[in-house]
C-alpha cells in the first residue's frame, strides 16, 4: 500500500538522503569509494550510542520525534539556541564517545555534519528557527543514522474528532481509504462558511494547540494583495520514538468574501 509523504518531510528526507550519499571513504590513494549501506542490526550501537547523549543545555528533548518529522535516535528543539550551537555540540558530544569527523560541520540555513562510529555514519543536521504567519517553530537538530532499514510500523488512523485537527462544526471527512480493518487516509473538499483568513487562522491555532509540529505555511496573493488561498501541512507521532506518524495537508481557496473551500489530506 502506498502512503503518501507531504512537502513538509522534503527537509528531513533531503537530510538523510545528503548523509547517504555523503556516505563516501578515502582510500589509501585519496579516492573516495561509497560503502554498502550497513543493516539496521549492524547500525544498532551507533543508534544507541545517539540516543545515548544527554539533552543540549538550553534545548528540550522531544521523545517522539515529531519536532523533528521523522524517527531519529535524538531530537531536540531550542529557543534560545542557533542551528550552528546545537549542531556543534551534539557533533562534540559524539566526538568525546569516539566517533570520527568524515564530513566537517557546514552551515547556511541548514547545519550538517557526518560522523562515522565504527563504520557506521552518524548524520547531525540543525535547522533554524521558522515563522510560520505567527506560529514559531524553534530551532531543532536531529541525528540520521545511515543504514538501510525499512520503513517503520504505523497504525490506521483514529476516528476523524480524535485527530482534533479542525473546529467540528466544519464537518467531518469521510475515510476514503482503508487498509488492515482501519482508515489510512482522510481526503475530503469542504465549504466553510468563513472567511479565508479566518479560516486560515484556526488552522494554525489548531494544529499548535493539537501538538501536530508545523512544517509550512504560505498563502498566495491576488495582484492587489488580498489572499487568495494557502497551503498548511504539518506532522505528529502518535507514540515515542517516532512511531504511529499522522500527516496532514490543507489546501485553502476563497470562494467568496465569506466562504472559503478547504481541500485535506491525512494519513499514517
Amino acid at each position: 500500500m502506498l502512503r503518501i509523504r507531504w512537502p513538509f518531510l522534503v527537509a528531513a528526507v533531503l537530510a538523510a538522503i545528503a548523509a547517504v550519499l555523503t556516505y563516501l571513504w578515502p582510500r589509501a590513494d585519496g579516492v573516495a569509494v561509497a560503502q554498502e549501506l550497513p543493516t539496521a542490526a549492524q547500525a544498532r550501537p551507533a543508534a544507541d550510542l545517539a540516543a545515548s547523549l544527554p539533552v543540549v543545555p538550553g534545548s528540550r528533548r522531544d521523545p517522539y520525534d515529531t519536532a523533528c518529522g521523522f524517527p531519529t535516535p535524538y531530537c531536540v528543539t531550542s529557543a534560545s539556541l542557533s542551528a550552528r550551537q546545537l549542531a556543534t555540540r551534539i557533533q562534540a558530544m559524539l566526538l568525546a564517545r569516539g566517533a570520527r569527523v568524515a564530513k566537517p560541520l557546514s552551515c547556511d540555513s541548514t547545519c550538517r555534519a557526518l560522523l562515522d562510529v565504527g563504520g557506521i555514519g552518524i548524520g547531525v543536521t540543525a535547522d533554524e528557527p521558522r515563522d510560520f504567519n505567527g506560529v514559531q517553530r524553534p530551532a531543532r537538530a536531529f541525528v540520521v543514522i545511515v543504514e538501510d532499514s525499512d520503513t517503520p510500523p504505523f497504525s490506521p488512523l483514529p476516528a476523524w474528532s480524535a485527530l482534533r485537527l479542525m473546529p467540528a462544526t466544519w464537518g467531518t471527512p469521510r475515510c476514503s481509504q482503508r487498509y488492515a480493518g482501519g482508515c489510512v487516509l482522510y481526503h475530503e473538499t469542504l465549504t466553510i462558511h468563513a472567511p479565508l483568513t479566518q479560516v486560515h487562522r484556526v488552522l494554525l491555532r489548531e494544529f499548535a494547540a493539537s501538538g501536530y509540529a508545523l512544517d509550512g505555511a504560505m498563502c498566495f496573493p491576488y495582484p492587489g494583495g488580498r489572499p487568495q488561498g494557502c497551503t498548511i501541512f504539518g506532522q505528529k507521532f502518535r507514540h515515542v520514538g517516532g512511531q504511529d506518524p499522522v500527516y496532514a495537508a490543507f489546501e485553502i481557496a476563497a470562494t467568496g468574501p465569506r466562504t472559503t473551500k478547504l481541500t485535506l489530506r491525512v494519513n499514517p
